[in-house]
C-alpha cells in the first residue's frame, strides 16, 4: 500500500510540476509582457473543503440549542 500512495503522490507531483512550467512559460513568454498572480501549490485549503459533508439535514439547527457558545464562538 505504502508503494502504491508514494507512485500516486509522485504523479501528483509531476502534474503539480507541469502546471507551474506552463504557468512559469506563461509569465515569462506573453507577447503583451502579461503575467499571472503567483499560484499557491498549497493543497491543504482545497482538501479540507473538500472533505466538508456534500448533505445537509433535512432539519434546521435548534436556536439556543447550543447555549455554551460564547461570542468568540460566533465570530467568523
Amino acid at each position: 500500500m505504502r508503494a502504491s500512495l508514494q507512485l500516486r503522490r509522485r504523479a501528483a507531483l509531476a502534474d503539480v510540476m507541469q502546471l507551474k512550467f506552463d504557468f512559469d512559460s506563461y509569465n515569462e513568454n506573453n507577447r503583451h509582457s502579461s503575467t499571472l498572480a503567483p499560484m499557491d501549490f498549497d493543497f491543504n485549503k482545497d482538501i479540507d473543503e473538500l472533505s466538508q459533508p456534500m448533505t445537509y439535514p433535512n432539519e434546521a439547527p435548534n436556536e439556543g440549542a447550543d447555549d455554551d457558545e460564547t461570542e468568540e464562538d460566533l465570530v467568523l
